[in-house]
């Protein structure tokens, strides 16, 4: 694997499960000094040690996005210890399930100050550093295909993706001039330990291997994830700015209709 970023210094928000994970396992790949930052120490350790232990470079730092003062304290610590700034995985999150005629004032505010507030204000504190430091960089939003429609339950979960994919798009206008790029991932159903964690052994297999509504029949992976991240924070990706790029095997190209009433073979 090629060492893209070498001499780089990369900051992943919620890297201790799941897609941040396979971002910090990414990156760390390529030759970068990853920061993994959360909110619970546990699952930071762990991955800094699968990263240390494969050679490369990692090191934790608590971090709750929805308190700007901590947001801040990451992006100092990180400069005192690294000495520079270079990307940011700006994954942090909540699931945020909920039917809408139930969700309360309280609820709301929790999902949307973590899912949207937080990446807003971790991607401002960031970009400041990076002016600062008098060189561009990347920041890489982690959205979903619910920021443009309806799935389930979801209602103050699928609001905050929609308003961190414009959000996105606000950025990348406005930090042009510095150099900054800013695109959004937004990936479909995905293996993780979320997913694995709410199904039945056989349903996990029916997603793993015979997933009818994903044209490509089964779930992502936190690997294919980390891979888009990738390109789209390096310097392969020099022109693409305000993009949300989607990752879901095909799902989001199929409406469905046919197949739900059974009128295809």
């Amino acid at each position: 694997m090629a060492n893209r970023f070498e001499s780089k210094v990369v900051i992943v928000t919620g890297g201790g499960t799941g897609i941040g994970r396979g971002a910090a396992v990414r990156f760390a790949n390529e030759g970068a000094e990853v920061v993994v930052t959360g909110r619970r120490q546990e699952p930071l350790d762990k991955v800094v040690a699968e990263i240390t232990s494969a050679g490369g470079k990692a090191w934790a730092k608590t971090c709750d996005v929805r308190n700007v003062d901590d947001i801040q304290a990451m992006i100092d610590a990180v400069l005192e210890r690294s000495g520079d700034i270079h990307v940011l995985i700006n994954n942090a999150g909540v699931a945020g399930d909920g039917a809408f005629l139930e969700v309360t004032p309280d609820y709301y505010d929790h999902v949307l100050d973590t899912n949207l507030r937080g990446a807003y204000f971790t991607a401002q504190r960031f970009a400041k550093a990076l002016i600062a430091k008098g060189h561009g960089g990347s920041i890489v939003n982690i959205t979903s295909i619910d920021a443009t429609a309806a799935d389930g339950p979801y209602s103050a979960y699928c609001t905050s993706k929609a308003g961190l994919v414009n959000l996105t798009r606000c950025m990348a206008f406005e930090l042009a001039p510095h150099k900054i790029r800013v695109n959004s991932v937004a990936p479909g159903f995905t293996m993780t330990e979320m997913t694995s964690s709410a199904v039945s052994a056989e349903e996990l297999d029916y997603l793993q291997n015979r997933f009818d509504r994903v044209p490509m029949r089964r779930l992502g992976t936190v690997e294919e994830c980390a891979a888009l991240m990738a390109f789209l924070a390096s310097d392969e990706a020099p022109y693409v700015n305000g993009e949300n790029i989607t990752i879901d095997g095909g799902l989001t190209a199929n409406l469905f209709i046919f197949e739900s009433l059974g009128l295809m073979k």
